[in-house]
């Protein structure tokens, strides 16, 4: 293939976006609500990960784990990147002030935030330029978007990305800030 001439857009990051079935999100969400009050608080954020025993098991949520297998099997299929089995999943909660610092999941391949609830108030889903040298280079289009890509969090969407992206949670100001999720990785096997 010859080269291509004039501006290249390369090296993207790929991430997918999809909403998961109504009905099956209000499942979801009248499941854990109640059990919100079990959430130890972290440094940032309540959360059960560090919990021996999870807010919900893996068989009572099985069918959002058998959707968020559909599009995490397409993601691989469209991206390249070999996805293996979910290596662990958590709740997490986030009221106002409440963050998750910048971090990747390096060991893991393939990472998902499935989001519970949220309101307009919620704090965004940052996800990072991979590119090192972002923050020191000027480009003359989009300056501030080549830093980074927010997302919005809305009840019932997906959001999966590939493992290694540096991403993190803004914290909400606001005193009504309403953001759940789960937070799913799929490990190397």
């Amino acid at each position: 293939m010859a080269n291509k001439i004039g501006l290249q857009s390369i090296f993207p990051v790929p991430i997918y976006t999809t909403f998961i079935d109504k009905n099956l999100s209000n499942q979801i969400e009248n499941l854990i609500i109640p059990r919100l009050d079990s959430l130890q608080f972290t440094d940032e954020q309540y959360s059960d990960y560090f919990l021996p025993k999870k807010l919900v098991t893996a068989s009572e949520i099985n069918d959002l784990l058998y959707q968020i297998d559909i599009f995490t099997n397409k993601f691989s299929e469209e991206t390249g990147i070999i996805k293996f089995k979910v290596g662990q999943y958590w709740v997490q909660d986030y009221k106002k002030g409440n963050s998750h610092h910048r971090h990747a999941h390096g060991g893991d391949v393939i990472s998902c935030v499935y989001y519970v609830r949220a309101n307009e108030n919620a704090g965004k889903l940052r996800l990072i330029n991979p590119n090192p040298f972002s923050t020191i280079t000027q480009l003359k289009t989009n300056t501030t978007k080549h830093l980074h890509y927010d997302i919005t969090p809305q009840k019932g969407l997906l959001v999966i990305f590939p493992g290694w992206l540096m991403h993190e949670v803004i914290p909400s100001q606001h005193p009504n800030c309403i953001r759940t999720c789960i937070a799913l990785n799929f490990g190397r096997g």
